[in-house]
């Protein structure tokens, strides 16, 4: 009681920390309205729309001159829209800065005669990847090389971007990554979400925004950033759509289809999507490995092949509603549905010397795996007044199901390939329920136009059901293993509170945040009669600095201390037996991680970034892959690593080196440290020198060609206690627009060179085991968009729900 005491009164004190006003800097629009002749027009409407959420701000009415003023407005981007009885509609789009007086061109107001065309200014994004003191842009429609290909595939591409053995992404070394789709969750594990973002279609993303040091506005998880995936939007009032289609061919078909529509009204926007994509894929396996039993090695060679076959649906639908010219209601509905087959084939041959094999197993392995995702949201958003002050609330629900069948034949054959003893078959069934509820709200008070506080809440209720049944075929009858079988409940709840505050200079601009996040767990393993609570209390600061020395020269300093909480699988004591030798099993004493980050960051020219980088995290959560030598097996499972320090040099320059011919280079130079006096008995002491490389090159030309070749280099790199040798790749593409530009064609050819492969070894002490796995990733796609309807349709928001941090630690097999 004395902890939720704290809490509250910390929430009250951080929603208060700043009660400073300093002076309003106002700014003013001046204009004229007329008819085409010239003469002034009485009464005419002159309405002002914030662009990033379209909320109306201001209306006023011309005077006898036909004059009219709006002032008093913040600095940012907005679109006026000039109307009267009879005549045509007519929109100015502006950014206004602060104390700016804004004078209009005269507005000359036709007569209606009949329906027109909207006049539309469309500022397409030539450059794949953007450099921003605060984040790395990604604009995805802008790449050839992104035709057809997933999500994760374009993530891979990208500069500071890498991943482990097992799919999971990291940011400049770092792991642990929140990934937001719109801002919002998308409820799934690691493996689930990697699914759903290889099955995920460039072609349904605007951008992709690479955040490595949030503010504390943000859920305080996510130690490696913030990866946020913003889909394609309908842009002005009327109806259109974006009709998709795509085919690829590697080792197997993929294919991909999709549909977009969106309505608006002054009063309501209606919009949804539905996206399908099939995708059939592989990979080879090779594991040499020694393990040491009573002073005896024994040699495994293990070489497998995996085959995947996934069906993915993906919708959306939503609508927003104006209650009037402040506010706005809103709702969203996500659904994804996921089936999978796995076949994966394995030989392993086991000796005890390396010359010669005494023995064999042969596993014939099948996985039946369904992911069934519902989330719902409902928001509200009003302006409190003319200064921009905001009020905002989500309401969030999600419910996320996986059911796996696995099935699993092990053969046994002597030296001579002969029958060593009786088959073994086993199978599981493992089902996952988990829920999520959520509500926060945030408030945005701008004492001035120099003067900015933002606060807010959060609750989260989370629980997690887990049941894993275990069987082994007895003669004929399948009878079941209860050493195996097991029930784990995990219950999660997360209150928060936060403050920025924010203030501009002429030359100089600071954020200071801090967030208060109270942790009450409980892990209950059914089966085995044991519970894990735990409850504590952090807070989480950061600070963000900016001074431009002058036009071309920004330097900006940020600090933010994060957390990383183990995900729900990792927390699950289950034991997952992959074959005799190999399994998996969760960690429930795991401890959270934690995370401070420094950035020092040099802009030039507002496109030439260097940034150096230190971080240094505590309680290391990282997949271990250790020995059980009672069993001669390998195992992988969660430990905390006692710390790891990261140093980082990041260079990111763009170049024209034509008219025609593009460059966008970033290099990401980092030192890794890790250490751990104690992790299973052994003393880990690990280093590792790092390089990664990525190089855009477009090429721009006549008649609505573009060309594309990205190249992509990571040296030897760590992951935890796994050391990933280097990787190259190289990707080509082209796009063409057709159909009087409603259509745009795209070829890609991605790792050409078929030259992407992961080699991984172990740098824990005593743990002898080298791995070679080679993916599917020299692939041929052709992509196909085109969009109907009124062009000029307005975008619909882009809207945040609550939950920004849960999506990622939602793991069930």
């Amino acid at each position: 009681m004395k902890k939720i005491t704290k809490l509250v009164m910390t929430m009250w004190a951080l929603i208060c920390m700043v009660q400073i006003v300093s002076a309003q800097n106002k700014s003013t629009i001046q204009g004229v309205v007329t008819d085409v002749n010239g003469n002034p027009l009485i009464g005419a409407s002159v309405s002002l729309f914030k662009n990033k959420d379209s909320i109306k701000m201001q209306t006023t009415l011309t005077n006898e001159k036909g004059n009219f003023q709006l002032m008093a407005m913040p600095e940012m981007d907005y679109t006026i829209v000039f109307s009267n009885v009879g005549y045509e509609k007519q929109s100015l789009f502006i950014t206004l800065k602060n104390g700016q007086k804004f004078i209009c061109d005269t507005s000359k107001l036709e007569i209606v005669q009949k329906q027109l065309d909207a006049v539309v200014i469309n500022v397409k994004k030539t450059n794949f990847i953007e450099t921003k003191l605060d984040r790395t842009i990604l604009n995805v429609d802008a790449s050839p090389n992104a035709a057809g290909a997933s999500v994760f595939e374009v993530l891979e591409k990208s500069p500071g971007i890498s991943s482990d053995k097992n799919g999971n992404l990291s940011m400049q070394g770092k792991t642990g990554l929140q990934v937001l789709i719109d801002g919002r969750p998308t409820y799934m594990s690691n493996t689930d979400l990697t699914n759903l973002l290889k099955s995920m279609q460039s072609n349904e993303v605007q951008t992709i925004e690479l955040i490595a040091n949030p503010s504390s506005k943000y859920d305080a998880a996510g130690n490696g950033g913030i990866i946020n995936i913003k889909t394609k939007k309908s842009k002005n009032y009327g109806t259109n759509g974006t009709l998709t289609t795509g085919v690829g061919y590697g080792d197997y078909l993929k294919a991909n289809g999709g549909l977009s529509l969106n309505n608006r009204s002054e009063k309501l926007n209606l919009f949804g999507n539905y996206n399908y994509s099939y995708n059939k894929n592989g990979r080879t396996l090779s594991i040499d490995r020694e393990i040491i039993k009573n002073n005896i090695p024994t040699f495994f060679s293990q070489d497998g092949i995996q085959r995947n076959e996934n069906n993915t649906h993906y919708f959306k639908i939503g609508a927003d509603y104006n209650l009037g010219k402040n506010s706005i209601i809103g709702f969203l509905i996500n659904g994804n549905e996921n089936y999978q087959n796995q076949h994966f084939v394995n030989t392993t041959l086991m000796s005890d010397k390396k010359t010669f094999v005494d023995s064999s197993l042969f596993t014939d392995n099948n996985f039946n795996q369904e992911y069934h995702n519902r989330s719902y949201n409902l928001n509200f958003k009003t302006n409190l007044n003319q200064k921009g002050d905001e009020l905002s609330i989500d309401a969030d629900y999600s419910k996320y199901n996986s059911q796996v069948n696995s099935f699993f034949n092990n053969f046994y054959f002597d030296a001579a390939n002969g029958k060593l003893k009786d088959p073994l078959f086993t199978k599981s069934a493992t089902n996952s329920d988990i829920t999520i509820k959520s509500i926060k709200e945030d408030y945005v008070n701008q004492f001035s136009n120099s003067l900015k506080l933002e606060a807010g809440t959060k609750i989260t209720m989370i629980k997690s059901d887990n049941s894993l049944n275990y069987y082994q075929l007895n003669g004929t009858a399948w009878q079941n293993d209860a050493s195996k079988t097991n029930h784990f409940i995990y219950d999660e709840n997360v209150w928060a509170a936060y403050a920025n505050a924010s203030k501009k200079w002429d030359n100089t601009s600071i954020q200071i945040g801090l967030r208060a996040e109270y942790s009450d767990t409980k892990g209950n393993s059914l089966t085995e009669n044991k519970i894990v609570k735990r409850d504590y209390l952090d807070f989480f600061p950061s600070v963000f600095v900016n001074h431009k020395f002058s036009k071309n020269h920004n330097l900006g300093f940020s600090y933010s201390r994060r957390i990383q909480r183990p995900d729900y699988e990792s927390l699950n004591p289950f034991v997952y037996v992959i074959d005799e030798f190999t399994y998996q099993k969760g960690n429930p004493f795991l401890n959270p991680e934690y995370n401070q980050s420094f950035e020092l960051t040099y802009l030039l020219n507002n496109k030439y970034m260097v940034q150096l980088g230190y971080t240094h995290t505590k309680d290391v959560i990282a997949d271990v892959i250790l020995v059980d030598s009672s069993k001669k097996s390998l195992y992988q499972t969660s430990k905390n690593i006692d710390q790891q320090n990261s140093y980082r040099l990041t260079i990111s320059a763009p170049f024209k080196i034509t008219k025609w011919w593009r460059v966008t280079s970033n290099l990401n130079g980092i030192q890794m440290n890790l250490s751990s006096p104690d992790l299973e008995g052994k003393q880990l002491d690990a280093s590792q020198f790092f390089v990664m490389v990525n190089s855009n090159h477009n090429f721009k030309l006549n008649n609505g060609l573009n060309i594309e070749l990205t190249a992509k280099y990571n040296s030897p790199l760590i992951f935890g206690t796994l050391k990933v040798q280097s990787e190259f790749s190289m990707d080509a593409g082209l796009s063409k627009s057709i159909l009087n530009n409603r259509g745009n064609l795209k070829l890609s050819l991605s790792d050409f060179l078929n030259t992407k492969n992961q080699k991984i070894s172990s740098v824990y002490p005593g743990v002898n085991y080298a791995l070679v796995q080679k993916h599917e990733t020299r692939i041929f796609r052709l992509s196909f968009t085109y969009n109907f309807g009124n062009k000029n349709v307005k975008e619909s928001r882009n809207k945040k729900t609550g939950l920004e941090e849960e999506q990622n630690r939602l793991k069930s097999k």
